[in-house]
């Protein structure tokens, strides 16, 4: 983790060992749920789509908005 702010930058794998970097705002979350953010533990992600922003790794353009 990276604290980068008013935001937590999780540098993470996936199931299928490809990086993943999930932004997160530090305002709503709690001392306990920082604790469980350390290497090695799983975590389970969810979002709306509209936040989603998804890029071609060989080309970085935006999958969604081409």
């Amino acid at each position: 983790n990276e604290m980068m702010g008013s935001e937590l930058h999780l540098h993470m794998l996936t199931p299928k060992n490809e990086t993943l970097v999930l932004r997160l705002p530090t305002m709503d979350i709690t001392d306990a749920q920082l604790s469980l953010l350390s290497a090695g533990n799983t975590l389970y992600v969810s979002f709306p789509g509209k936040v989603a922003h998804l890029f071609d790794p060989n080309t970085e353009e935006n999958l969604l908005f081409p």
